[in-house]
């Protein structure tokens, strides 16, 4: 990925007043030490801003890196992942 403006997050579901009842991420990522570059998203009145806004039910994400990024949003903001429940990050970096 490169040069992306306003990116939308993955599992990504606005719910007015900043509750994330919808989508969540409950799957796999490997990106085998594949880097990501230049992502912005600029979502700076929202919450669960990242690559991934929410993972849970045991989501997988390793071996990604991310560089370059600018992520705004108003909270649960992160570069990988808003929000992670009862998943696992491995050998990755923001």
């Amino acid at each position: 990925m490169s040069s992306i403006a306003n990116f939308r997050p993955i599992a990504y579901d606005k719910v007015p007043g900043g509750d994330h009842d919808g989508a969540k991420f409950s799957g796999s990522i490997d990106r085998s030490g594949y880097t990501i570059d230049n992502l912005t998203i600029d979502r700076e009145n929202e919450d669960y801003i990242a690559l991934i806004s929410y993972a849970n039910n045991g989501a997988i994400i390793k071996n990604i890196g991310m560089r370059n990024i600018n992520i705004n949003g108003r909270s649960f903001v992160n570069g990988l992942v808003g929000f992670l429940q009862d998943g696992n990050i491995s050998n990755s970096y923001a």
